[in-house]
């Protein structure tokens, strides 16, 4: 997702009663890091990241793991994905050039 950017509503966020530090840890799972990536840049242990992340199910409702919870949350408005290049390019559609005579 480097190649786009989130928009958060942060009532939203705080709505669902997520805290900085999940929200912390969110943000880096949206954009694709590893547990022991996001503990390196937080500085907490990877088991803390796994406990936030299991806090942020509970508090959202899902439990059926990341992709879940990224089209829950996109579903409700918390978060909207802004691809960076066009839609088209995104989802793999290539435009076929017309064919001139």
């Amino acid at each position: 997702m480097s190649a786009s950017h989130l928009v958060w509503d942060m009532d939203k966020v705080r709505d669902i009663g997520i805290t900085h530090r999940e929200f912390d840890v969110l943000q880096l799972v949206f954009i694709g890091l590893l547990n022991k990536e996001i503990g390196n840049f937080l500085g907490i242990a990877c088991q803390t990241v796994k406990a936030h992340k299991v806090s942020i199910s509970r508090k959202v409702d899902i439990y059926g793991g990341e992709i879940h919870l990224f089209n829950k949350l996109i579903d409700q408005g918390v978060v909207t994905f802004i691809p960076s290049v066009p839609l088209e390019q995104w989802i793999g559609i290539r435009k076929e050039p017309s064919k001139r005579n």
